[in-house]
Order: C-alpha cells, then sequence, then structure tokens
C-alpha cells in the first residue's frame, strides 16, 4: 500500500525509516526517504504509522519461555 503516491512512498519503506527514528517527525522521515511532503493527503496516514512504530519502540519486547 502506498502511504505518500506523490512521491510513490510505501508503507514498508515509510515504516521501516520511521522505526530507524521513531522519534522524528513525518517531515524527518520523508527526509530520510529522500523525499518531501507534497500535496498533504498523506500525512494522517504518515503520522498514524509513526504512532504505531513509536507505540512497539517504547513497549517491551516478548520473551520466550521455555516450558520445563
Amino acid at each position: 500500500m502506498y502511504v505518500c503516491v506523490c512521491n510513490a512512498l510505501r508503507e514498508k519503506e515509510f515504516r521501516e525509516a520511521a522505526q530507524q527514528n521513531p522519534e522524528a517527525t513525518v517531515e524527518q522521515v520523508f527526509e530520510a526517504l529522500d523525499s518531501r511532503v507534497e500535496c498533504g493527503s498523506c500525512q494522517v496516514y504518515a503520522k498514524l504509522i509513526l504512532t504505531e512504530e513509536r507505540d512497539k519502540a517504547k513497549s517491551p519486547k516478548p520473551t520466550a519461555t521455555i516450558p520445563v
């Protein structure tokens, strides 16, 4: 799925860039992808992705337990 049609940015690559710096702004993630916000219609979805990635980064990593 595309996050930004103007820049042809897919959700996967946007998420990966957001994971690299979860505290980045939408504009900073676009910069990391050598793009910039054009028409702005993607910003709501882009902010949602950033929020999801921030939440993932803050939540504790699950640990596997081995039954004894």
